[in-house]
């Protein structure tokens, strides 16, 4: 018994047993488009409303003289509940990828550095500053892991409650991934160590395990 409790312990304060990622998904309103459309010959490129219910997301550009069209796509993760940064061991953005095309790099995406006004709504458009991975053409549909662990990390250490990125066109490109409102929707996930106090109280576990045999 005293062998299974100190083997219990070691996997706790290993991180090896319990180490399971914090997932932060996407909510419907925290992802959306915007971009420009031109309608024919005689239009001017216009601005289109912001589209938070689109489903799927499509980052991209096309143009077949004299119509054309762009998106850039929006996002926002709720990083409020994660841990201190010095906790955070990764952390990665997921989109499960219906299709990219286009140039050899189809997407960009670029993490806000300043989201202090970020409220959840990707509908305030913050995006950019910051290159974080350009999305290969010949990237497959299914699951797309990006590594973001030092963007989080710098929102948590300024105190930021959210995550803003941007997955900004490539000319003649596209990036079509599901959205915040399919069921497969964008997700972060966070792999953490043991808060200070967690960590003291499993050293004191194994200091007791240790005396009482």
């Amino acid at each position: 018994m005293k062998k299974f409790a100190l083997l219990v312990w070691l996997c706790l304060a290993t991180s090896i047993c319990f180490a399971v990622p914090i997932v932060v998904t996407v909510t419907p309103e925290g992802d959306g488009m915007v971009g420009k459309d031109r309608y024919g010959y005689g239009f001017p490129w216009e601005w289109v409303p912001f589209d938070s219910t689109a489903n799927p997301n499509w980052a991209g550009h096309w143009y077949d003289s004299p119509y054309g069209s762009y998106r850039d796509v929006y996002m926002q993760l709720a990083i409020a509940g994660l841990p201190a940064a010095e906790n955070i061991v990764s952390a990665s953005l997921n989109i499960n990828v219906i299709s990219a095309s286009g140039s050899s790099i189809c997407c960009n995406l670029y993490h806000a550095s300043n989201s202090s006004s970020a409220n959840g709504l990707a509908s305030q458009q913050i995006g950019g500053g910051q290159w974080v991975y350009g999305v290969s053409n010949s990237t497959p549909a299914g699951w797309l892991s990006i590594d973001v662990t030092n963007f989080i990390k710098a929102d948590k250490t300024n105190g930021y409650s959210w995550s803003a990125f941007q997955f900004a066109n490539v000319g003649y490109s596209r990036l079509t991934f599901d959205s915040g409102d399919s069921a497969n929707a964008p997700f972060l996930a966070v792999t953490v160590v043991p808060e200070p106090v967690s960590a003291v109280i499993l050293l004191l576990g194994g200091i007791l395990l240790r005396k009482r045999k």
